[in-house]
């Protein structure tokens, strides 16, 4: 509980900033659930009304703060601890809506929040990169070595790419075996490295040791760039640029990387990065080191 003394402010000036410091610290995210208790005197009893109004939970006279101060802060502490009661299974539940149990990451639901508010935020001749990953084979890996084998590789995968995206980018399990990676400001060369360091790191996954022999791992990738002008239509249809690319990902063999970009498909599909191999001049990031987190 944070008491805000309103006596102290000596003149009305300073009465309004005592009031300003009330509004301010309810406006602050980590000041939100804090009880806010406002100390009046005679000369400040007018603004009293106002500090509810402006978010205190409770105000007191100074006349009655030897015998009220220590009742009044027992009671606001314990009906802060009923509200915080109330709201956690909700916050919970929210945020339950937005993960994709199995895995962790985020939901399709969640992206596409994020999706709308990366577009709404773009400026002009910003670029956004796309990409869609498919890890392939996940039917023949659940037949052949049952769910839980399956499970546990999509976990795996997960958990890799985790690691390997930037912290601005978004990153989601949107289907069975799909992921998908947003990337603001990515431009196509580096979403393509991106794209091949991935599959790189998903091949070299070790299997998991409750299953005799190995279980191989590989994604495909499609990637589409373009500078958006925002909205759900452009946003929409860059996506399913993305999609095609993933397709044509697929039917080029799978463990590739294809991409399109605003004028068209920006080269061949390209396979995964030799491990420990350095890259050439065309496979490097056009963009500074740091947008691009490699661990």
């Amino acid at each position: 509980v944070i008491l805000v003394d309103v006596t102290r402010a000596g003149t009305a000036a300073g009465r309004e900033d005592a009031l300003h410091t009330i509004s301010e610290l309810r406006s602050r995210d980590q000041f939100r659930a804090t009880g806010l208790m406002a100390l009046f005197d005679a000369h400040s009893a007018d603004r009293a009304a106002l500090a509810l109004d402006l978010g205190a939970d409770d105000i007191l006279s100074t006349q009655a703060i030897d015998a009220e101060l220590a009742p009044r802060i027992e009671r606001l502490t314990r009906r802060l601890g009923e509200e915080a009661a109330l709201r956690a299974p909700v916050e919970e539940g929210l945020r339950l809506a937005a993960i994709d149990p199995l895995t962790g990451l985020h939901n399709l639901r969640y992206a596409q929040g994020a999706m709308r508010r990366i577009g709404a935020g773009l400026a002009a001749g910003d670029s956004l990169a796309i990409m869609i990953a498919d890890l392939d084979n996940l039917k023949a890996i659940n037949d052949r070595f049952g769910h839980e084998a399956g499970d546990s590789i999509l976990r795996r995968v997960a958990e890799c790419l985790k690691k390997s995206v930037r912290p601005e980018d978004v990153l989601a399990r949107i289907g069975g075996d799909e992921f998908l990676i947003v990337m603001p400001g990515a431009s196509a060369a580096a979403a393509r490295f991106a794209g091949r360091r991935l599959c790189s790191r998903i091949g070299a996954l070790e299997a998991a040791s409750d299953w005799t022999g190995a279980i191989p791992a590989s994604i495909s990738i499609g990637i589409a760039v373009d500078c958006p002008e925002g909205g759900d239509t452009s946003l929409a249809a860059l996506h399913r640029r993305a999609d095609a690319a993933l397709f044509a990902a697929k039917a080029e063999g799978r463990n590739t990387v294809h991409l399109v970009v605003a004028d068209g498909e920006d080269g061949a599909a390209q396979p995964p990065l030799r491990p420990g191999a350095d890259c050439s001049a065309d496979d490097q990031p056009e963009v500074a080191p740091h947008m691009l987190r490699i661990v």
